[in-house]
């Protein structure tokens, strides 16, 4: 039963590291808007960017970055994720659990007694 868990949650734990690679952003956008936008760096820039376009009215217009961006959904990767998440959770506290520990102190292994005094 162990054996069964641990190879469980091996799959578990490489199907969750192959599925956080997974999670980036990516996307597509038409390149002519590339100089108007400034799309690619925008993706380069570190969080709480921002970068001044000319002509952002007419770029608002159009519908904003929604309109000229298309990404691929992360949302069902990312749902995945925390699926894999609970479970792995679950079979690590299960394993924990099923150890068979004694019932009793009796039961213990009694530690050598030593002198405190040195010699």
């Amino acid at each position: 039963m162990y054996q069964d868990q641990a190879n469980e949650l091996d799959i578990v734990v490489n199907r969750l590291r192959n599925l956080v690679n997974a999670l980036k952003v990516r996307g597509v956008y038409d390149k002519a808007m590339d100089e108007l936008a400034k799309i690619s760096e925008l993706y380069k820039a570190p969080d709480l960017t921002f970068m001044p376009i000319p002509d952002y009215r007419m770029l608002a217009e159009k519908g904003g970055l929604d309109a000229l961006i298309s990404t691929l959904p992360i949302e069902e990767i990312a749902a995945a994720i925390g699926q894999l998440t609970e479970r792995e959770a679950k079979l690590k506290e299960r394993s924990t659990n099923s150890m068979a520990w004694p019932t009793s102190c009796a039961a213990l292994p009694r530690p050598a007694k030593h002198s405190a005094r040195s010699s």
